[in-house]
């Protein structure tokens, strides 16, 4: 009797320990695909500008002019740079933004936390932290309903590993 019971002790051992290394499966691929779809369809569509037809330049013959004695005037700025077509930039006064948030009042994206996710405001920032592997996903909103947008976001992101992963949506 007392030789068996170690033999069943080491082999309950080596099962339990053998279930621990399961790789983590895969996604569904209709669970890829839907979420490719999802994120192609919110995707801004860009319109072509109609182009004018040239038109004649007329020549201008010129003429002697008085030299101007140079003025102090305004110290002109600096120009940007043209943006690349198909910026999605273009025709955004990204100056004057029409919505703004620097994380600078608490509690307006929310501090719950939870098993899966820590979620704390410190320094004016916002940080959130999983805490389970796969599939888990947190997000936070402050339930802005809106149509298409351009979003600029700096970011600090920690060590990742595995399948870990950010992003706005």
């Amino acid at each position: 009797m007392r030789s068996i019971l170690p033999t069943r002790f080491v082999l309950m051992a080596g099962l339990a320990l053998s279930a621990c290394t399961r790789p983590a499966g895969e996604p569904p691929p209709d669970l890829v695909a839907t979420m490719v779809a999802a994120t192609l369809t919110a995707a801004p569509t860009l319109q072509s500008s109609p182009t004018s037809p040239p038109t004649a330049t007329p020549i201008i013959t010129p003429s002697p002019t008085p030299t101007d004695t140079a003025t102090p005037g305004p110290i002109p700025s600096a120009t940007l740079p043209e943006l690349a077509p198909g910026d999605p930039r273009i025709g955004l006064d990204l100056a004057a933004p029409a919505f703004k948030d620097d994380f600078s009042i608490r509690y307006k994206w929310g501090e719950p936390s939870s098993e899966g996710a820590t979620n704390v405001w410190e320094d004016g920032r916002h940080r959130t932290t999983d805490h389970l592997t796969d599939y888990y996903i947190t997000w936070s909103t402050t339930l802005f309903d809106v149509g298409n947008i351009y979003i600029e976001v700096t970011a600090e992101i920690g060590d990742c590993s595995g399948r870990d992963g950010y992003g706005v949506a």
